[in-house]
């Protein structure tokens, strides 16, 4: 995204505490507190919604970390599969 806008990944008690830092400054960030739970990232641009959107989809890629990395492709193991 270089160019287009930031991505910053962290932990949600530290994004969390910069917030409220920041909140005196902005108030509206105060809305976006609640909001960090589970794993997120922020996503900071001045360009079009959409076409950063659409960028950030091309980034996406299907994780597991028991995958194995074989023939540059991931591989799902055997605990993954459906059952029969």
């Amino acid at each position: 995204m270089r160019g287009r806008g930031d991505v910053l990944m962290g932990k949600n008690t530290m994004m969390k505490r910069a917030m409220k830092e920041l909140i005196g400054d902005k108030p509206e960030l105060e809305k976006l507190i609640p909001l960090i739970t589970g794993n997120v990232g922020l996503v900071l641009t001045n360009g079009d919604l959409k076409e950063i959107r659409d960028l950030i989809k091309t980034f996406k890629v299907i994780f597991c970390p028991k995958c194995k990395f074989e023939n540059f492709g991931f591989v799902m193991p055997k605990c993954f599969s459906r059952r029969q």
